[in-house]
This record gives C-alpha cells, sequence and structure tokens, in this order.
C-alpha cells in the first residue's frame, strides 16, 4: 500500500551499519517529507528495520492525532 493522494513516498535511509557481514546491525531512518521522522536499530534484514522505523513514525503521528480520552473506570479511581 502506497501514501494517500497528494502524499509523497516516505524516504528510508541507512544511518548507519555495524557489527559482522552475518549479523549486521542497522540503524535506519525514514523519514516524511515534511520533516518528521523516526529511526530504529536492530539486527535482522534491513527490511525489517526499515518496517520497525515506520511502525515508530507511525505511532508518533498516531499520538499526535488521537484524541485524548479518560475511560470512566480510570476518572472513578482518580475521583476521592
Amino acid at each position: 500500500m502506497g501514501p494517500g493522494p497528494g502524499h509523497a513516498a516516505p524516504v528510508y535511509e541507512q544511518t548507519e551499519r555495524s557489527g559482522p557481514d552475518h549479523a549486521p546491525v542497522f540503524l535506519i531512518t525514514v523519514r516524511l517529507e515534511d520533516g518528521r521522522d523516526a529511526q530504529a536499530r536492530g539486527t535482522g534484514t534491513k527490511r525489517s528495520i526499515e518496517q520497525a522505523a515506520a511502525q515508530s513514525l507511525l505511532d508518533r503521528l498516531e499520538g499526535l492525532t488521537r484524541p485524548t480520552t479518560t475511560s470512566p473506570r480510570s476518572a472513578a479511581r482518580g475521583a476521592t
């Protein structure tokens, strides 16, 4: 699935690579055209670390746009 209409695809950059050839550690940065970005570091395939970076950015973006709600249960616990 690609970006929505009017949105450019995110850009992935391998910022760093370390470790032995048989078990590389990647640092991947994913960046949107508006400058927002996120990073992920890990072993495995480069693709899996790209996906982790994308998930991190998505989580951050959803946190910015998700309305804050208080459940009745937590509100009741706070009221004494």
